[in-house]
């Protein structure tokens, strides 16, 4: 008598194209949640900070330093995408925020 096939306990992995729209709306929602802050604050979060989104709550300070982290990997879209000089001062677009961010007020 042979075993029964033991039922898939995981979900299968979604299709790459699918991840890559995830992750293209969780670059949004970032940069969606920064721009409302510095409009409000006009400066950079600190790393604990978590912004209200109406989508719900985001970690704004946590996504700033992982972008930094993963900086060199930014696309070009990436980078267009992000808050331009406009809104964060001159040179201040995601792709160049600085390694070190102002103080939490």
């Amino acid at each position: 008598m042979k075993k029964a096939a033991l039922a898939r306990k995981t979900a299968p992995k979604p299709p790459a194209a699918a991840a890559s729209e995830r992750s293209t709306v969780a670059f949004q929602t970032g940069v969606e949640a920064l721009q409302q802050y510095i409009e409000r604050e006009g400066g950079l979060p600190g790393r604990g900070h978590v912004e209200d989104l109406p989508s719900g709550p985001h970690r704004t300070g946590v996504w700033i330093v992982n972008q930094k982290q993963r900086r060199t990997g930014s696309t070009p879209g990436n980078c267009a995408r992000s808050p331009n000089s406009e809104s964060t001062g001159p040179g201040r677009g995601l792709c160049e925020i600085p390694t070190t961010a102002a103080p939490h007020r």
